[in-house]
């Protein structure tokens, strides 16, 4: 089942320089955290591709957790 559910989420591009893009086949919740472990932003993914604009964030790792997938946490890299 778990395979299953990763099937259904795609994120690119990793490394980004601005937009990261997902497509889900579900609606969910998501945030970004810091490597600090501070919230940085969080919203929500529907059903479809969805954009998040990355642009404004310092170069480094992020970590992009959805709650409707299990609670997957990806590892996301910004590099302007």
């Amino acid at each position: 089942v778990r395979n299953e559910l990763k099937s259904q989420l795609k994120i690119f591009p990793n490394p980004t320089s601005g937009n990261l893009y997902i497509i889900s086949n579900i609606t969910s919740e998501y945030s970004i955290i810091d490597v600090s472990g501070r919230l940085v932003t969080m919203g929500q993914i529907l059903e479809g591709v969805n954009s998040i604009d990355l642009c404004s964030f310092s170069n480094g790792i992020y970590f992009l957790k959805i709650d409707g997938f299990n609670n997957l946490t990806k590892k996301v890299i910004v590099n302007h």
